[in-house]
């Protein structure tokens, strides 16, 4: 009954959106030479009553057809089958197996090619056609590669972040600007307001545990971007690394962040306050674990 309820009130709002077509409205574009479309001369609700039978894929494809489309069904192109998957690339596979193009996402996209817009099977994206060498443009989608080489690919930054060699470009520029417009500030107010840049952070759950990302652009000494990732993860006790609760992806596209937690938080040997086991000893970054049992322990650098 719920969903019965939201439908009809989705149609209801749909239809106020439509309000101002009308007959009229269709045959003044017809008479602009806009061409006659039969199926933007039927009534909104019986619009509504045929894309109510179609799939994902058809009804996205008829909603980029025209600005009528797209207030009807516009929202289906926020679909989660039509995006990048929120969870990371399996290991040792990384989108490079066949699986990428067996997707609903990669079978639009095939719909969406045209004469100036082209497939990258690495970037997994339409490129601009210019973006391709004349070679490139006549093989298959599934085998085709822009002209970035062997730099096209896609790179994992968190659940809803995928950077493609473009994409780092633009994110480059992006933090360029950042940097030129505080210095106004900084002559004012010093390095105070200099500071980390946290450009994204999202939160995923993963059954009881809570995994929260942050994301830290800089560009360094050597003119180079560089990525800084941090994760505040939250679990229940007692669950961190066990099987029936560990995901094999679970936030770092690199490791298990919780089997990884888990193998450096063994409160059963660091018993005491002031010590720290063999693991803790070894990792390569600072580590700050909130736990009952141990108020904090700091794995430094080494």
């Amino acid at each position: 009954m719920p969903d019965r309820l939201h439908r009809a009130t989705e149609k209801f709002k749909t239809m106020f959106k439509m309000r101002a077509w009308s007959p009229k409205r269709a045959k003044k574009q017809q008479e602009e030479g806009r061409g006659r479309c039969h199926l933007m001369e039927l009534p909104t609700e019986l619009l509504l009553e045929i894309i109510s039978h179609l799939t994902v894929l058809p009804e996205a494809a008829l909603a980029l057809t025209n600005t009528r489309m797209f207030a009807i069904s516009g929202e289906i192109l926020l679909s989660k089958s039509l995006r990048f998957s929120r969870d990371f690339a399996p290991l040792f596979h990384h989108y490079r197996n066949g699986h990428n193009f067996v997707t609903p996402r990669w079978s639009f996209l095939n719909l969406l090619e045209n004469s100036r817009w082209k497939l990258c099977s690495k970037c997994l994206k339409l490129h601009p056609k210019a973006a391709f060498s004349s070679r490139e443009l006549r093989r298959k989608p599934e085998n085709r590669t822009c002209n970035v080489g062997e730099l096209a690919g896609v790179v994992d930054l968190c659940p809803c972040k995928k950077l493609t060699f473009r994409d780092k470009l633009d994110l480059v520029d992006h933090v360029r600007v950042r940097q030129v417009a505080l210095q106004p500030l900084k002559l004012n107010f010093g390095n105070a307001v200099e500071g980390r840049y946290c450009w994204h952070t999202c939160t995923e759950q993963y059954g009881p545990t809570e995994l929260k990302t942050s994301l830290f652009p800089e560009i360094n000494a050597d003119n180079q971007l560089v990525l800084r990732t941090e994760y505040e993860l939250t679990t229940e006790s007692g669950q961190v690394g066990k099987e029936d609760y560990m995901t094999p992806r679970f936030g770092c596209a690199h490791r298990s962040v919780d089997l990884w937690l888990s193998s450096v938080h063994q409160t059963t040997i660091c018993r005491l306050f002031d010590s720290f086991c063999s693991s803790c000893k070894r990792i390569s970054s600072d580590i700050f674990i909130l736990d009952p049992k141990k108020p904090w322990r700091d794995g430094s650098n080494s």
